[in-house]
Formats: C-alpha cells, sequence, structure tokens
C-alpha cells in the first residue's frame, strides 16, 4: 500500500504489523519483510479479515474475551531494550520479536503479559534498564504511566500512577523529563458510531506531573486546539517550557487529510497559558516523525500525498532541504546512525511499482545514496537502528 492508496486514518492505523528493513554486513544489504503473527493476524488467517462496518461489534466481543484484540495490530514501532526487542501498538500489550543476526531474519516470539497492564504506548521508552510507558482510558478518562522491568521471570510493573483528563483520552507520545512526566490533552469528539474529530472550538491542555510524590504541578491552556503526535525537543527552566513539535490544527480520523505544522510552543509558569510561535516557511510544509539530530531535528516531509524529503530545522529555522529523486517516495519515520566520525540517515523507499530501495543520506551534504533491494516495500511508521553487539 502507498501513501497515495489510504482512504482514512482508521486503514492508516489499523492495517496488521508489517515489520520491513534491512541488514547492513560488510557493505552487503539483505532485505526483510514479515509479518507480527499477533493472536488478530492469526484469527483472520483462519476465519477472514475483520469489517470495518462492524468495529463498534467486534470491539465489544473482543472486550469480552470472544474474539482476539482486533486493535492489537503490532504496527506502530519498535522498541529495543538490552535484551528484548518488542513490536509496538497503543492499544495492546507488546509483541516480542526476535532479530536474528547470523540468520538475517525476523520473527514473532508471542505477546508479553505484563501484569496488571492491558497495553503499552507506542512511544514506550527504554531509559536505565526499565521500560517507561502509559496506556489510556476512554471511559475512564484517565492515563496510567508504568515503570516497567523484564527480567527472567518475564515482564512485571515496577511502579504506577495515573492522572485523570479533561478530554476523552488520545494521547499518543507523552515526554518524560527529569523528574515529570508530560501530555497533551486535546478536544475531540468522540462517540461509539464515529471515529474521532478534533474540537476546534475548545482549548488544548498540557498537563505536566511530578512523579515523586505524585502529584499534578502544572496543567498549562492554549486558547486554540490542537494535537500532538510526536515531540521533537522539550527544555526547561524556572519561568517555562520549551517544547518543538509538529502540531494539527485540525484532525478527523475519518480522512487522510494530515497536515502537521511544525512550531514552538512557550508554556509559560507564571501565567500557565500556552504561546504558539510560527515559522511562515515552515507553515507552508507538512512535517511529522522529527528525529533528534546532534542540536537539530530531522523531519519528514509531504507533497501532494507524496514524502519525498526531509527537512532539518535547528529552532525553527530551517538549516538543510533534502530531496530524494522524483521517482521515489520515503515509506516513513527515518532512523540516524551516529558513530565512527560520521552520521547518515537511514530510511527505506519505494517507486510506482512499490519496488524497494534503500536510502543512505548524509545529513549534512544531503548526498542521497541508493540501494535497489528486489522487494516490495510499503509505508510504514517508526524506525530503529539496532548495532550487532554480540
Amino acid at each position: 500500500m502507498t501513501i497515495s492508496e489510504i482512504g482514512n486514518l482508521f486503514d492508516l492505523f489499523t492495517g496488521n504489523g508489517l515489520i520491513q528493513g534491512v541488514f547492513l554486513e560488510n557493505g552487503r544489504v539483505t532485505p526483510v519483510s514479515t509479518l507480527v503473527k499477533t493472536k488478530k493476524l492469526i484469527f483472520e488467517e483462519q476465519w477472514g479479515k475483520f469489517k470495518k462496518n462492524r468495529l463498534t461489534f467486534h470491539i465489544l466481543m473482543s472486550w469480552l474475551g470472544i474474539i482476539p484484540n482486533i486493535l492489537g495490530v503490532a504496527n506502530t514501532a519498535i522498541l529495543h531494550t538490552d535484551n528484548h526487542t518488542y513490536a509496538l501498538a497503543e492499544r495492546d500489550l507488546p509483541y516480542e520479536i526476535r532479530v536474528d543476526f547470523s540468520r538475517k531474519t525476523v520473527d514473532t516470539v508471542g505477546l508479553t503479559p505484563i501484569g496488571h497492564v492491558h497495553a503499552v504506548s507506542a512511544h514506550s521508552r527504554w531509559k536505565n534498564g526499565k521500560i517507561r510507558s502509559f496506556e489510556y482510558s476512554v471511559l475512564q478518562r484517565k492515563v496510567t504511566f508504568s515503570t516497567i522491568c523484564h527480567d527472567c521471570q518475564g515482564a512485571k510493573v515496577e511502579s504506577s500512577f495515573l492522572v485523570k483528563t479533561m478530554y476523552v483520552p488520545m494521547v499518543h507520545d507523552a515526554l518524560y523529563l527529569n523528574k515529570s512526566v508530560m501530555f497533551t490533552d486535546s478536544p475531540f469528539h468522540f462517540s461509539l458510531s464515529r471515529l474521532p474529530v478534533l474540537d476546534t472550538t475548545r482549548p488544548t491542555f498540557i498537563h505536566v506531573i511530578k512523579e515523586e510524590p505524585v502529584r499534578v504541578l502544572r496543567m498549562f491552556r492554549s486558547e486554540v486546539a490542537f494535537y500532538i503526535f510526536h515531540y521533537a525537543q522539550v527544555t526547561e527552566d524556572e519561568e517555562s517550557i520549551e517544547i518543538f513539535a509538529p502540531l494539527y490544527d485540525t484532525l478527523d480520523f475519518q480522512t487522510i487529510s494530515l497536515q502537521g505544522k511544525y512550531r514552538r510552543l512557550l508554556l509559560d509558569k507564571r501565567t500557565m497559558k500556552i504561546h504558539i510561535q510560527k515559522n511562515e516557511e515552515l507553515e507552508l510544509l507538512n512535517l511529522e516523525f522529527p528525529v533528534k539530530y546532534k542540536d537539530k531535528v530531522i523531519l519528514r516531509s509531504v507533497n501532494d500525498k507524496r514524502i519525498d524529503s526531509f527537512v532539518i530545522c535547528k529552532g525553527l529555522d530551517i538549516k538543510l532541504v533534502i530531496k530524494v529523486r522524483d521517482a521515489l517516495s520515503i515509506c516513513g519515520e527515518p532512523a540516524l546512525y551516529e558513530g565512527d566520525g560520521f552520521s547518515r540517515i537511514l530510511c527505506l523507499a519505494y517507486d510506482a511499482g512499490s519496488n524497494g530501495y534503500f536510502l543512505l543520506i548524509d545529513p549534512e551534504t544531503g548526498d542521497v545514496y541508493e540501494n535497489e533491494l528486489g522487494i516490495k516495500v510499503t509505508i510504514g511508521f517508526h524506525s530503529v537502528f539496532i548495532a550487532n553487539r554480540q
């Protein structure tokens, strides 16, 4: 599937998880493409695919345990820890996958139970030997943050706390500061008969929660509504918190009309207000999937339903625009390799026939090096670079 073939965000977010990538060894590129063997996929292989027009019924059947979790698609991101690698989706538990460097294969180990946790974030973080994650409850209007460890006896929750939200939570990502957690609380129209739509008449809030002891430190208010999928950078001092991120002024899950505008948010600790700064040059672009690079940020750019370039920014200033050749479309978020005195942007791309390419890009010069893979690839979400340390 290419980006031009996607009809709405529901189709984009509910496709079965496909891991596609390359193994790199001594200058050789070996492609890999494999579906994550989720319980949903195995059920569909036996009984046929779930019908989109019966979504509410199927979700109810999932809650009752009659059928597998139909939102459990393991299609959003990959989390690599010291000893484990997981395929993630924000409405399910993680699926452990096995990356075999010797055989150059990727396969599914299985679903990973985690105590009383029902789902993890697609943006779970690995830090100091622990997984930081969260899940949200639409019915109870709460977000539960957890610290998870995984030892020889399995994954378990070390600590957790919950936060009540102003609106029905649709939290995709969160920011973890030294002793605080931040997330955006956006106003959505939400019902069982309609997919979510951002309510542009109501304010957006950003919560800042201190973890020890647990209490809400701040709730910042924006006079205009916006939604954030992914954060790029954050800094904090005694007077304010500064965030750079792609913002969405409108969002309707029944369409594919996504317009990410890269902006600066200043959260004033004195007034508790959110101020938004724009660069008119950036406002002309549709940017997403920020990746940190030194003191800059690399963003993927969409132009006329084609991911055709990367834009590198320092603050709100554009430092470099890197376009791929006209026949290619980038698959999704790039990975970044930094080491041995040089850096490279790594990504997959496809042509009009969905033929796959592996791209190596110099983030300083913009030079693009192509390698045709000989397999089909499709549009994706997040990526990761995993080094073989064996």
